[in-house]
């Protein structure tokens, strides 16, 4: 795992983390290598390829989702998130100080 943070400028705590909840989720594979039981290597799991696959399409799905929704939809569906992003800011506040948690 060393190579891999070396290759993503992050430490190796930083991707051991990393690797260890994608591992949770499915998402990746870790192999202790027989030449060296000190070696893991780590492979991505076919649910993590269809995932990657599923990210890489998210910005076409969401254009197709909305391109579904009239005007008014639309105007709806932003005064709803505005709201739910408002409620969302003001009880991270109240419980853990938080303020503008989106920027």
């Amino acid at each position: 795992m060393g190579e891999l943070a070396s290759m993503l400028t992050v430490t190796k705590g930083n991707i051991t983390g990393v690797v260890r909840r994608l591992k949770e989720n499915g998402l990746v594979r870790k192999v202790i290598l027989k030449s060296d039981r000190r070696m893991q290597s780590v492979t991505i799991s076919g649910k993590g390829r269809l995932w990657g696959r599923m990210h890489a399409d998210y910005d076409s799905i969401i254009s197709r989702i909305l391109s579904a929704q009239t005007e008014k939809e639309l105007r709806s569906l932003t005064r709803t998130l505005k709201k739910t992003r408002a409620a969302v800011e003001e009880i991270s506040s109240e419980l853990w100080g938080l303020d503008n948690i989106h920027g």
